[in-house]
């Protein structure tokens, strides 16, 4: 009920321990299930604690600086403060979507080359977020 658990008798490894909402099921590496949590957890270690997060989806279009599409480029969010984030990839018109962040604060990134751009912060979740490269992204 307090959703603590025990696992005994399983040898001294590192085991990855993951949480989801009892109505998902994972995909091939958890991470497929928005809000999914999971940890690397040593034989022995206690007072682990995962939290699921409730998906707050991120979508809109990033433009360039003379506001056409950005074709191509990799928007990323993250959320420090839960060690969370996802990306994704514009398409022809600028759009993107992000699946996997939770509610509140998260920082837009994009890459322009080898170069990455800090597009500031925004609140998840949004849709028809506009965000645009400076004119020094090349």
């Amino acid at each position: 009920e307090d959703g603590t658990f025990l696992l005994e008798y399983l040898g001294n490894f590192t085991f990855t321990v993951k949480v989801h909402p009892p109505d998902r099921q994972w995909g091939r590496d958890g991470r497929d299930i928005p809000g999914a949590a999971q940890r690397q957890v040593a034989t022995g270690t206690e007072g682990v604690a995962l939290h699921h997060v409730v998906p707050a989806p991120v979508s809109g279009r990033l433009l360039a600086a003379d506001g056409s599409p950005a074709i191509g480029l990799h928007v990323r969010a993250l959320q420090p403060d839960r060690d969370f984030g996802d990306a994704d990839q514009t398409n022809a018109s600028g759009d993107f979507r992000i699946r996997r962040l939770g509610r509140g604060k998260f920082r837009a990134y994009v890459t322009v080359g080898k170069e990455e751009i800090d597009l500031g912060e925004h609140e998840a979740p949004a849709e028809g977020l506009e965000l645009r490269l400076p004119a020094s992204a090349r």
